[in-house]
């Protein structure tokens, strides 16, 4: 009794099979048009993928190449890091030489005035009056 049931009506089976078959025509009849209109050949191929694509000697020489070019760009930023620090010690050292330089200069003309002072603290402190 389900057996009856599951069976699909005939119709249906009928239209699927043609539908089937106009599709296998269809893919057929797009082969046989490509064909047609001729398709390059293997080295034809292969000839465009080397002209579009790079080999991979190619891609590996570049690769060498880049890496030469970033170790020489490393060691050029490594040795100006190094000769910037030294120059930066450099001006370091100058600026506290300066600084000091001035400190003492300073300090001196302080002292200077200070002596002066006194001495005009003696001379009014011994002035009549």
């Amino acid at each position: 009794m389900f057996a009856d049931s599951l069976t699909p009506p005939p119709g249906i089976a009928t239209w699927l099979a043609c539908l089937a078959f106009i599709m296998v025509m269809l893919n057929q009849g797009w082969r046989l048009v490509g064909n047609f209109r001729g398709k390059p050949s293997a080295p034809e191929v292969q000839q465009e993928a080397h002209r579009t694509f790079a080999l991979r000697t190619d891609v590996d020489a570049r690769f060498v190449q880049l890496t030469q070019r970033m170790t020489e760009l490393e060691t050029d930023t490594e040795e100006r890091d190094r000769s910037l620090r030294a120059e930066l010690a450099s001006m370091e050292r100058r600026l506290n030489d300066a600084g000091e330089h001035r400190h003492e200069n300073f300090n001196a003309r302080l002292l200077e005035q200070l002596r002066a002072v006194s001495r005009l603290e003696g001379r009014i402190d011994q002035r009549p009056g």
